[in-house]
């Protein structure tokens, strides 16, 4: 995952459609590596952004493929 793939093109301009308040669970479709953690597929996560960064926050009930909960659930781009 990269930040063109779950916020799109960097524009230099903020999305402020996207923020907390309205981010959706997007369910992953496949295993995925994300921030150096494999996170496994049916995992949630959210995504939005703030003034200075991109976010994106896992479900704390997010596990590895190999079902282990992974070390990290917040993550800043």
């Amino acid at each position: 995952m990269t930040w063109e793939s779950l916020f799109g093109q960097i524009t230099g301009v903020r999305n402020k459609k996207r923020n907390l308040d309205n981010a959706k669970w997007v369910e992953l479709e496949e295993d995925t590596w994300f921030d150096g953690i494999e996170y496994a597929k049916g995992s949630f996560y959210k995504i939005w952004e703030t003034e200075d960064f991109g976010w994106v926050y896992f479900r704390r009930d997010s596990k590895t493929p190999k079902g282990e909960t992974p070390g990290k659930f917040w993550h800043r781009f």
